[in-house]
């Protein structure tokens, strides 16, 4: 299939096909596709972005993306795992408390810093009115 798509129009087109094997790079939003697609009785398999790329021999666009995805996929490889809705809401979970975690970190050492910073222009505004003055 050479036509293109929009996204708005994906789902309805895949809709009015029939079921079939479906191949996909594993990213963000595959799983929410993935979930859409099986849905609808396709078989979807979404593949790790690094088996893809090895296959991708030309320059980066949607038609040799398309290429490599469609080789990945009848090769001999293990497919990445559809997440349900639950599961990727706990990894928006865990990567929002590693934010906070980094951001704790680095408060203090931050003000710590500053601290430094305003210590060290205080010092040479002092040091440059004893001058002035001598």
């Amino acid at each position: 299939m050479k036509k293109a798509v929009k996204r708005a129009k994906f789902l309805e087109h895949l809709a009015n096909r029939t079921p079939c094997l479906i191949g996909m790079e594993a990213c963000g939003g595959a799983p929410h596709w993935a979930r859409q697609l099986t849905k609808m009785g396709h078989q979807v398999q979404p593949m790790p972005a690094e088996f893809v790329k090895a296959f991708n021999i030309r320059n980066k666009n949607d038609a040799a993306d398309a290429r490599a995805i469609w080789l990945a996929v009848h090769q001999p490889g293990k497919p990445v795992a559809v997440k349900t809705e639950m599961q990727q809401a706990m990894l928006a979970l865990h990567r929002m408390r590693q934010q906070l975690i980094k951001f704790r970190t680095r408060l203090p050492e931050t003000l710590a810093r500053l601290h430094f910073v305003v210590f060290a222009v205080l010092m040479l505004v002092h040091f440059a009115a004893l001058n002035t003055s001598a």
